[in-house]
């Protein structure tokens, strides 16, 4: 049997989830200069491997709140 964990969480409960994992950065004018093709791996690897801790984080305290709620354990997580 699977269950939808999102259907059980409250709307609030879902943004809370979603802030947790959103981190608040300082916005800098764009510079004109380009950046090499290093620097810019560099920073897509740096954001991926954010992306992956932040899904992580969500998901462990997603499953946390739907076991709280139905005592059950949750089979699947899908996120975006």
């Amino acid at each position: 049997m699977r269950f939808i964990i999102h259907s059980l969480l409250s709307s609030s409960q879902i943004v809370h989830s979603i802030i947790f994992c959103t981190f608040v950065e300082k916005i800098q004018p764009m510079e004109k200069s380009k950046i090499n093709r290093e620097e810019a791996l560099a920073k897509f690897k740096a954001a991926k491997n954010k992306k992956q801790e932040c899904l992580k984080r969500l998901e462990k305290s997603m499953k946390e709140i739907y076991k709280e709620q139905t005592g059950e354990e949750a089979k699947n997580f899908f996120a975006l």
